[in-house]
């Protein structure tokens, strides 16, 4: 949620940010991920659903933005974070 405007306020454009973020992601949640193996906080269990899920869902969202419109991508973002900020309010 901070690093698309971030990225956009260096000059780069809306989907340019988006792609950008996302390829970040990678090496930090693999870094978090074998921090949280070591200690023994991972479980296994759901270990190969989420990966699956986060493969596919990559390659379908790199896909489906490859195609927006950036007025879209821009709305979607804004869903995005209200829903997320009304969930961490009110959600479980």
């Amino acid at each position: 949620m901070i690093a698309v405007p971030a990225l956009q306020s260096t000059g780069l454009d809306e989907k340019s940010a988006h792609a950008t973020a996302i390829l970040v992601i990678l090496p930090v949640s693999a870094l978090s991920f074998l921090l949280y193996a070591f200690e023994g906080w991972v479980e296994s269990s759901v270990l190969i659903p989420t990966s699956l899920g986060v493969f596919f869902g990559g390659i379908l969202g790199a896909k489906l933005l490859s195609g927006m419109k950036t007025k879209w991508v821009n709305y979607l973002f804004a869903f995005l974070q209200a829903a997320a900020g009304v969930w961490m309010l009110i959600g479980k």
